[in-house]
């Protein structure tokens, strides 16, 4: 169902981009971020993205993520049941940190990966929650964090 109610924010977004990009009253605005310094050049709707966009796009988000915490969690209750609400889907900063955290002998993970030890190829290579050069699902996280912002 999570993934169900994912894919009904994600046809918001997708209604809403749509009716932005259908508009014509859209600005070209410089200026500065006081917190980074930077200068950034917006280009887009006058009146600004509508604050429903970033929320959607979180919404789906979460409920992905979510999905992905479900299913780990299932994974640990075959391995003890009581780890069920102690665990979620591996996530980290880097990917090295993330492989220690599934080989630590003294976490639930690693008792995860000694069951199903495919599971750590899965997670580093294809799933891949750190962040990296290409584009993942850590780089979602990044769009939530600069979307949600800006509005």
């Amino acid at each position: 169902m999570k993934i169900e109610w994912a894919k009904n924010h994600i046809n918001g977004v997708e209604q809403i981009v749509n009716s932005i990009t259908s508009q014509t009253g859209h600005v070209i605005k410089p200026y500065q971020d006081t917190q980074s310094g930077k200068y950034v050049l917006y280009i887009g709707p006058k009146d600004g993205i509508p604050v429903n966009l970033p929320l959607h796009i979180g919404d789906a988000v979460h409920n992905l993520n979510s999905v992905m915490d479900y299913l780990w969690s299932g994974l640990a209750r075959t391995v003890n049941p009581e780890l069920a609400s102690k665990i979620t889907f591996p996530r980290h900063e880097t990917k090295e940190n993330l492989a220690k955290s599934l080989s630590d002998a003294k976490g639930y993970n690693a008792q995860i990966k000694k069951l199903f030890p495919k599971s750590e190829q899965f997670i580093l290579d294809v799933v891949k929650p750190y962040k990296a050069d290409d584009e993942n699902i850590w780089s979602l996280k990044s769009l939530i964090i600069l979307t949600s912002t800006d509005c």
